[in-house]
């Protein structure tokens, strides 16, 4: 085969994978997510980091307000320090809307949790996040994070208030 054949034939396979993938069914894209959430809490409540860890890429990068990046170990510590200094009862992760970006999905969500310090005082934390998460097997796993506001409360008194520079302001909860 002349090189001309070869690239028809290459042309040919590749057009017939992308036609054989089918596009994400965008409830079940919406389920899984939605579980990967559930599981988050679920872990976060129980007070699991393990559990929680497991909901991440290897590669997942969180990126606070102000820019700053993390690993996916990094985000497991400051998971961990959270736990050793809070029972979390409540917890609820929203997508407010979910959109594809090639296999993997991308959701911005509301996020709330609050529970009690280990000295007895009340925490409450909401953000707004944007988040990716790719298909591994028949389960999403979270790429990244990128923290557009977060507002942290103890005792109904606001001590953290940060907003991405740059970033639209959501929509309140």
């Amino acid at each position: 085969m002349g090189y001309l054949g070869r690239v028809v034939a290459a042309i040919a396979v590749a057009a017939t994978i992308g036609a054989s993938r089918p596009d994400a069914d965008p409830a079940m894209v919406e389920a899984g997510i939605g579980a990967a959430y559930d599981a988050q809490c679920t872990a976060l409540m129980r007070g699991e980091v393990a559990a929680w860890t497991a909901t991440l890429a290897r590669d997942f990068v969180p990126t606070m307000t102000d820019g700053t990046h993390g690993t996916a170990k990094t985000a497991h510590d400051g998971v961990a320090a959270l736990l050793a200094s809070a029972r979390i009862t409540d917890c609820r992760i929203v997508p407010e809307d979910i959109s594809m970006l090639g296999d993997d999905a991308v959701a911005a969500v509301a996020i709330t949790m609050s529970g009690t310090l280990t000295d007895r005082r009340s925490l409450a934390v909401e953000q707004h996040a944007i988040d990716r998460w790719t298909p591994a097997g028949s389960a999403w796993l979270q790429k990244s994070s990128t923290v557009l506001e977060q507002t942290v409360t103890v005792d109904g008194v606001v001590v953290q208030h940060a907003v991405k520079k740059g970033a639209p302001v959501p929509s309140p909860t």
